[in-house]
Protein backbone atom coordinates (compact mmCIF):
# COMPACT_ATOMS: atom_id res chain seq x y z
CA UNK A 1 0.00 0.00 0.00
CA UNK A 2 1.25 3.44 -0.91
CA UNK A 3 -0.18 6.76 0.21
CA UNK A 4 0.71 9.63 -2.10
CA UNK A 5 -0.91 12.76 -0.58
CA UNK A 6 1.15 15.18 -2.71
CA UNK A 7 0.71 13.01 -5.82
CA UNK A 8 4.46 12.84 -6.42
CA UNK A 9 4.46 9.16 -7.43
CA UNK A 10 1.21 9.63 -9.34
CA UNK A 11 2.86 12.30 -11.49
CA UNK A 12 5.88 10.07 -12.17
CA UNK A 13 3.57 7.23 -13.26
CA UNK A 14 1.26 9.55 -15.24
CA UNK A 15 -1.63 8.75 -12.87
CA UNK A 16 -2.77 12.32 -12.22
CA UNK A 17 -6.11 13.72 -13.28
CA UNK A 18 -6.57 17.49 -13.43
CA UNK A 19 -10.21 18.47 -12.96
CA UNK A 20 -11.68 20.31 -15.93
CA UNK A 21 -13.06 23.85 -15.73
CA UNK A 22 -16.62 22.68 -15.11
CA UNK A 23 -15.45 20.62 -12.11
CA UNK A 24 -13.52 23.61 -10.80
CA UNK A 25 -16.72 25.73 -11.00
CA UNK A 26 -18.59 23.06 -9.00
CA UNK A 27 -15.82 23.13 -6.39
CA UNK A 28 -16.16 26.91 -6.25
CA UNK A 29 -19.94 26.65 -5.73
CA UNK A 30 -19.26 24.25 -2.86
CA UNK A 31 -16.78 26.69 -1.32
CA UNK A 32 -13.73 24.60 -2.20
CA UNK A 33 -11.97 27.25 -4.26
CA UNK A 34 -9.68 28.35 -1.44
CA UNK A 35 -6.59 26.52 -0.27
CA UNK A 36 -7.44 23.70 2.11
CA UNK A 37 -4.99 23.13 4.95
CA UNK A 38 -3.06 19.89 4.46
CA UNK A 39 -4.30 19.44 0.90
CA UNK A 40 -2.15 20.47 -2.04
CA UNK A 41 -4.73 21.27 -4.75
CA UNK A 42 -8.48 20.66 -4.94
CA UNK A 43 -8.38 20.23 -8.73
CA UNK A 44 -5.64 17.59 -8.91
CA UNK A 45 -6.73 14.03 -8.23
CA UNK A 46 -4.81 10.81 -7.87
CA UNK A 47 -6.05 8.20 -10.30
CA UNK A 48 -6.60 5.04 -8.25
CA UNK A 49 -4.21 2.37 -9.44
CA UNK A 50 -3.41 -1.13 -8.24
CA UNK A 51 -0.16 -2.96 -8.86
CA UNK A 52 0.90 -6.40 -7.69
CA UNK A 53 4.64 -7.00 -7.83
CA UNK A 54 6.71 -10.12 -7.30
CA UNK A 55 8.48 -10.06 -3.97
CA UNK A 56 12.06 -10.73 -5.08
CA UNK A 57 12.29 -9.25 -8.57
CA UNK A 58 9.79 -6.41 -8.17
CA UNK A 59 8.26 -7.44 -11.51
CA UNK A 60 4.74 -6.11 -12.14
CA UNK A 61 2.39 -9.07 -12.59
CA UNK A 62 -0.89 -7.16 -12.33
CA UNK A 63 -1.79 -3.54 -12.98
CA UNK A 64 -5.08 -1.71 -13.08
CA UNK A 65 -5.87 1.97 -13.39
CA UNK A 66 -8.68 3.97 -14.97
CA UNK A 67 -9.07 7.73 -15.37
CA UNK A 68 -12.50 7.40 -13.71
CA UNK A 69 -11.53 8.15 -10.11
CA UNK A 70 -14.47 6.08 -8.84
CA UNK A 71 -13.25 2.93 -10.62
CA UNK A 72 -11.20 0.37 -8.67
CA UNK A 73 -9.56 -2.93 -9.51
CA UNK A 74 -12.02 -5.83 -9.42
CA UNK A 75 -11.54 -7.89 -6.25
CA UNK A 76 -11.83 -11.17 -8.14
CA UNK A 77 -8.94 -10.17 -10.43
CA UNK A 78 -6.78 -9.34 -7.43
CA UNK A 79 -7.58 -12.61 -5.70
CA UNK A 80 -6.94 -14.65 -8.86
CA UNK A 81 -3.57 -12.95 -9.36
CA UNK A 82 -2.53 -13.49 -5.75
CA UNK A 83 -3.56 -17.16 -5.87
CA UNK A 84 -1.52 -17.67 -9.05
CA UNK A 85 1.43 -15.97 -7.40
CA UNK A 86 1.16 -18.29 -4.40
CA UNK A 87 1.11 -21.34 -6.65
CA UNK A 88 -0.26 -24.79 -5.82
CA UNK A 89 -0.35 -25.91 -2.20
Amino acid sequence: MISDPKNELGKLLNLTYIAMDEIKSIYKELGLDEEIEGYFDTSELNVPATFILTQNEGRIIYKYGKRDVSNRAPGGDLLDTLLKLRGPK
